[in-house]
Formats: C-alpha cells, structure tokens, sequence
C-alpha cells in the first residue's frame, strides 16, 4: 500500500533513492490531490508492484495479522529468495567475472523463484489471510485494457 506505506509519523521506511521526509511530504501531496478511491487504487498497485516482497511490508504483515510462526516463515522465505536469485546472477560469470558462455541470466529464471516463493507464503496463510491479501492487490492491472487513444508521436 503505497500510500499506505508511507509512516505518518516517522519511522523507517528504506527506499534507496528517496528519504523518509521526502516520503512523509509526498504522502501528503497524494493525500490533498487523490481521492480515496484513488489512493486505494495506487496501494493496490504498489502491493501487485511489490509481487512477494509485499509480505515484507510492515502494512500487510499487521493487516494480514500474522503470527509470529507465519512471519518466521514468510522472513526465511524472503531471505531464501534473496539468496537463490543473487546465486541465479553469479552463476552466468565466471571466476574472472566475465560473462560465461550460458549468458547472462534469464528473468524467467528469477520469475520462477519468486512464484515458488509467493506459492510457499501463500500456503501458509488461513482463508480469512488470503481473502484480505486478495483484497490488498485489488483486480490486475491489465495493459490490454488501457486506452490507445492517445498515441506518441512516435507511434504508427
């Protein structure tokens, strides 16, 4: 929930590129411009955004309200596909760090870590968790359904 996300009071929020004072005064901007309809909308966005790492989020473990067993779970298995993703990258370079012959990874291959991971949490939550995480997402973002109207100039 990006919105959301963003503390009210304080906090840390670790994002590289932006500080949590500049976060704090977007959280108000997006709060006086976006009706609540919308600053719903833009959280559902962030959660499918985020994909598994949202169950990292402070804001979707209390609204999910994990145990402690569960968030055990959910932190080895965030940290196992961390690891497995960052050994998937090293292992196209070779000693020397140059490209290997296999070539640089394949995304498909970290996509497919990240599914098996997100299949792992999902398993461990009861209906009532998965009814709301469901809720959190939202419906798909869907780019077949955005309007084409208008076009870049560098369009056809």
């Amino acid at each position: 929930m990006w919105v959301g996300l963003i503390p009210k009071c304080g906090g840390a929020l670790s994002m590289k590129s932006i500080s949590t004072r500049e976060m704090l005064r977007l959280r108000g901007e997006f709060e006086q411009i976006l009706l609540p309809h919308q600053i719903k909308r833009l959280n559902e966005l962030y959660v499918q955004y985020a994909g598994v790492k949202a169950f990292a989020l402070p804001v979707v473990r209390n609204k999910l309200l994990l145990s402690k067993d569960q968030k055990q779970f959910i932190d080895n298995q965030l940290t196992k596909m961390r690891l497995d993703k960052r050994r998937i990258k090293l292992s196209s370079f070779d000693p020397f760090g140059e490209l290997s012959p296999g070539g640089p990874p394949r995304p498909t291959d970290e996509k497919a870590v990240e599914k098996k991971v997100l299949l792992s949490i999902l398993t461990q939550l009861r209906k009532d968790q998965l009814r709301t995480f469901k809720e959190m997402c939202g419906q798909p973002f869907d780019f077949a359904k955005k309007d084409n109207t208008r076009r870049s100039v560098f369009s056809p």
